[in-house]
């Protein structure tokens, strides 16, 4: 079974692991430049078509920056997605806000991600501990 046939669908929302070796600024495309301290960050987004094609953009470090998270992913390691199949659009903005509960989860740089919704960001950094599970 090819990559392809492993999505149920062609659509969905995910949420991105990434880890942020050293404290860095980023130019964030028009948002500015941010400081981010070293750790592990969550950015949920969403494909309304070509999911697989969506990701395997995230996980590669060659090509253009057009999305906010494509500019921090140049300093970041990938580490995995989670996928939600199927989910509508609306769904990214769910997941932030399940993403919110952990505590000391914030946002470190609002409107990143979220231009389209009224979400504070969709890029959150997470407390280690949490992002290891017990």
């Amino acid at each position: 079974m090819d990559k392809a046939q492993e999505f149920r669908g062609d659509q969905g929302v995910y949420l991105l692991w990434l880890d942020l070796p050293q404290s860095c600024s980023i130019t964030i495309g028009k948002l500015g430049e941010f400081t981010f301290t070293p750790g592990i960050y969550a950015y949920c987004g969403s494909a309304q078509r070509n999911l697989q094609a969506r990701i395997n953009r995230h996980r590669s470090l060659e090509k253009t920056l057009h999305w906010h998270i494509d500019y921090f992913r140049a300093r970041a390691r990938y580490l995995g997605e989670v996928l939600f199949l199927d989910l509508p659009k609306q769904g990214e903005c769910w997941l932030v806000e399940e993403l919110l509960r952990i505590p000391a989860a914030y946002y470190p740089v609002a409107g990143f991600g979220s231009s389209d919704c009224s979400c504070g960001a969709h890029l959150l950094k997470v407390p280690l501990a949490y992002a290891l599970g017990p």
